[in-house]
């Protein structure tokens, strides 16, 4: 698999290759809200509310959720107080580093493996 700078993540494989970017691009300590913005590349639906649509070269963030759906391995980007977009359709622009190990699940029944950013 090929780690480009946008890349088309699905599955764990694509997880580990979104982390591993995510950890290169902590070069540098910035402030908490420079960290983690993602610039939107192409109109977007929010996973949870398909009427909510981010527009091309909106700024999102700062991201403070990663969402891996355990049923189709889509990862989304979530915002505190927003909704989750998926990755194929954001671009990060500054530094984010996501811890490597997904946050306990909160019931037994939960779709999703969550990571923050640390």
């Amino acid at each position: 698999m090929s780690c480009g700078l946008r890349p088309v993540v699905y599955g764990l494989g694509g997880l580990v290759c979104v982390l591993g970017l995510l950890k290169a691009a902590d070069t540098h300590a910035q402030s908490k809200t420079e960290r983690c913005m993602a610039r939107v590349v192409r109109p977007t639906a929010a996973v949870e509310d398909p009427s909510s649509v981010l527009r091309a070269g909106e700024v999102f963030g700062p991201i403070t959720q990663v969402q891996v759906d355990r049923r189709n391995g889509k990862i989304s980007y979530c915002a505190h107080g927003d909704y989750c977009y998926p990755s194929t359709n954001l671009e990060f622009m500054s530094p984010c580093r996501i811890d490597s190990v997904a946050q306990p699940a909160i019931t037994p029944g939960d779709t999703e493996w969550i990571y923050a950013p640390r």
